[in-house]
């Protein structure tokens, strides 16, 4: 072996520790936001149609955005 790596195994070790550690803060960094928008979305599109229902435009084409 190379004497340059005295432990090898436990390089590789941290090395996979950090990808992993990284992975897992970037999935929840990306997943959160996408969640939040598509419950703000969500929530928008049913407070959008409660108000359609409650003025009585369920029906008429001409205004159905959605």
């Amino acid at each position: 072996m190379d004497s340059r790596l005295l432990t090898p195994d436990q390089n590789l070790t941290d090395d996979i520790e950090t990808f992993t550690s990284t992975l897992t803060h970037l999935f929840s960094h990306l997943t959160k936001p996408f969640f939040d928008i598509a419950i703000i979305a969500w929530s928008l599109i049913a407070m959008v149609r409660q108000r359609k229902t409650a003025r009585g435009l369920k029906g008429n084409s001409k205004n159905e955005f959605i």
